[in-house]
């Protein structure tokens, strides 16, 4: 017997007995593949020496060496494909914690928490569990810190860890609670260039005094670095063919020449004497000043974005999917877990196959959710059935392009699915049949849902329907163009809906809101301002999210005593659709999905 020392690739030194002995050419063969020393030598060796008496041994030293053949950037799938081979190996215990330690790391920079809980139920090493469970202790309580933007937790943490694993990200955090903690502006200086008649000034005075806010009004730019630290607006006359001057991203005054009449609006800090631009708007509406519609903030709102969220192509809609959010890409749509608040967790995506009858994908689908079933539309229509993500299930009898044409809108009742198309077609789908049922003769505009009645708008007015059993429906009641408010523009085609409480909240191409509930049609407005083009409410229907034509703000609204009040706006930039979860809202701007904790814009309002 003897014992030889054997060092691997990173340094390791390993003892291994050798128990050499008996004789004949058996032995000697074993002797041979000994001095060889590899793992695909004891492997032949065991394969055509399946009586040998060392056989055990042979087995054992194959599994120790292919473990020293592991080096130190081995993978997971190296790691598991050891384990899998070799489940008796005595050095099973060192991988499986080599591969726990792996896996605990992913979790971390992903945010996995359910990962690391079932991490620490399975980990044996006492070292990696001890660091499991202090990542799941950290994130647990970060989760619901900042949900409640309490710093205190964080804080703690720093005072017991101050060099911990994690002290980075809770000292990240504090400064950000910090940023979003600041108390409001009671009175916000408004430069005004050119001319404002009182009908402007008043509409911009009473946006601020809807959040307790007093405008002071200049004219021209003189003496800013009196403005320290504060929030500035500047808002500009815009005439055609008028050189005027706006600042530049850099904060520099740059000319420009106007191409329309309208209005620019400049959002602005001071630091440290110059100018920091955060926010520019303009409009070209030809009502110029008297239309001024500019997001009212009393705090530099942008430090409520908690996260920006990088995804593998362009955006168009996103919803809820069960405790998940979906959101459409070009090809299909991801899945995000939002657990943890400053990372969205990337849970899993489905690509359509290419050259899937009768869809066309672009950044213009739209998507809607029903339980665990997926409608993506625009170019055609694709029904998913995800009960199971392993294996997910397409219904593409609606899909047909050439007849269906470009859809508009889509909802679903039940396990149906409705949609119109540009041609004005109703169409009607079940998930799991071969055929379709088609409505109307060209009059359909818009169509949308609630429990089990379908809302659709036609030529005539609005028309609501009960299902019949299988396909088809059956005509409730209807509204004509008579029974509009004179608010709601019966000739005005209605781009958006929301269900709240027992009614639906229609939004049509001007911005106007109006309530459906019982058979009647009620305007459904905000102190005479116009909510937005899109609307979502959260779960408790208290919080509502608008973003407006343009896209270039996120407007927040709080219902209180039977009408909503504005509560606070976040400038941010192509905005394209929102999820409201409160406290947060999860916005998508062309590839990002930006959090947003709107709840620190409601505390400071």
């Amino acid at each position: 017997m003897g014992v030889e020392l054997v060092m691997n690739k990173s340094g390791a030194v390993f003892a291994i007995v050798l128990l050499v002995a008996g004789v004949g050419s058996c032995t000697d063969a074993f002797v041979q593949v000994r001095e060889l020393n590899t793992a695909a030598g004891y492997r032949n060796f065991v394969s055509q020496n399946p009586d040998h008496p060392r056989l055990a041994e042979a087995k054992e030293l194959e599994a120790r060496v292919a473990f020293l053949d592991l080096s130190d950037n081995a993978k997971m799938y190296d790691l598991k494909f050891y384990l899998k081979k070799y489940p008796d190996s005595p050095m099973q215990d060192q991988v499986e914690a080599r591969l726990q330690e792996m896996k605990l790391e992913l979790y971390i920079a992903v945010r996995y928490l359910n990962g690391i809980k079932r991490l620490l139920k399975d980990c044996k090493d006492e070292t990696v569990a001890a660091r499991t469970k202090d990542a799941y202790d950290y994130f647990r309580m970060a989760i619901v810190a900042i949900y409640r933007l309490h710093k205190k937790p964080f804080e703690e943490y720093l005072r017991k860890q101050a060099g911990g694993e994690f002290a980075g990200h809770a000292r990240k955090i504090i400064a950000w609670m910090e940023s979003v903690s600041v108390k409001p502006q009671k009175i916000i200086p408004v430069f005004l260039e050119g001319f404002f008649d009182q009908e402007a000034r008043a509409q911009i005075t009473d946006k601020f005094r809807s959040l307790g806010v007093q405008t002071k009004f200049k004219k021209g730019l003189r003496k800013l670095d009196s403005y320290e630290g504060q929030l500035v607006y500047r808002i500009t006359e815009l005439l055609p063919d008028q050189q005027v001057q706006l600042f530049s991203e850099k904060g520099e005054l740059v000319e420009f020449t106007s191409p329309f009449n309208g209005v620019a609006a400049e959002i602005f800090t001071i630091v440290d004497g110059k100018v920091n631009p955060f926010w520019i708007w303009g409009t070209a509406n030809l009502l110029g000043i008297s239309s001024l519609d500019i997001p009212a903030i009393s705090w530099d709102t942008r430090n409520a974005i908690l996260a920006e969220t990088k995804a593998s192509s362009l955006l168009g809609e996103i919803t809820d999917f069960s405790k998940l959010i979906l959101v459409s890409t070009l090809d299909g749509f991801e899945l995000y877990d939002p657990i943890f608040p400053d990372t969205l967790r990337l849970a899993y995506s489905y690509v359509r196959k290419v050259g899937a009858r009768g869809t066309r994908h672009n950044v213009r689908d739209k998507v809607v959710v029903h339980g665990k079933l997926v409608a993506l539309y625009g170019h055609g229509v694709e029904l998913v059935d995800c009960h199971s993500l392993r294996q997910v299930k397409i219904n593409s009898t609606a899909a047909d392009f050439a007849r269906v044409g470009q859809v508009t809108f889509g909802t679903f009742i039940g396990e149906r699915f409705f949609f119109t198309t540009e041609s004005g077609l109703l169409h009607e789908v079940d998930m799991d049949s071969k055929f379709s049922k088609t409505y109307g003769e060209g009059d359909f505009s818009f169509v949308t849902g609630s429990k089990q009645q379908l809302i659709a708008k036609t030529d005539d007015g609005i028309t609501v329907y009960d299902m019949k059993r299988g396909l088809g429906l059956d005509e409730r009641y209807s509204l004509s163009a008579y029974d509009f408010p004179v608010e709601f523009s019966p000739d005005s085609p209605i781009v958006e809906s929301t269900s709240f409480e027992r009614s639906m909240i229609l939004v049509n191409g001007k911005g106007e809101t109006a309530r459906l509930v019982n058979g009647r049609l009620d305007i459904f407005s905000v102190n005479k301002d116009t909510m937005g083009t899109i609307l979502r409410l959260d779960g408790s229907g208290r919080w509502l999210a608008a973003i407006g034509d343009a896209g270039l703000a996120l407007r927040l609204y709080e219902r209180a005593r039977g009408s909503w009040r504005h509560v606070g706006s976040v400038p941010i930039q192509s905005c394209q659709d929102v999820n409201l979860r409160y406290p947060y809202a999860y916005i998508i701007c062309g590839d990002q999905i930006k959090t947003v904790h709107v709840g620190a814009i409601a505390r400071n309002r």
